[in-house]
């Protein structure tokens, strides 16, 4: 079961953070930060200009997400 569980962290995780944005995409600006790589994760952090912020911690990147992200941070 342990391995649908990081499943299921890993879906609830991406489909939170795709609300968040879908929600948040006609507010200005949208800053990503991303916290340092630990062996459990990492923290991530979305502020809308708007002043909403999305926090998460997102356990150890084995799917490309941080890649991802890193790509938008400003």
């Amino acid at each position: 079961m342990r391995n649908g569980s990081a499943w299921f962290h890993k879906v609830a995780c991406r489909s939170e953070l795709l609300v968040f944005v879908f929600a948040h995409q006609q507010c200005a600006d949208m800053l990503i930060d991303l916290g340092p790589d630990t062996e459990s994760g990492y923290r991530l952090l979305l502020t809308c200009g708007c002043g909403s912020e999305f926090k998460r911690w997102v356990r150890a990147d084995r799917d490309g997400l941080r890649f991802v992200l890193l790509a938008f941070e400003n």
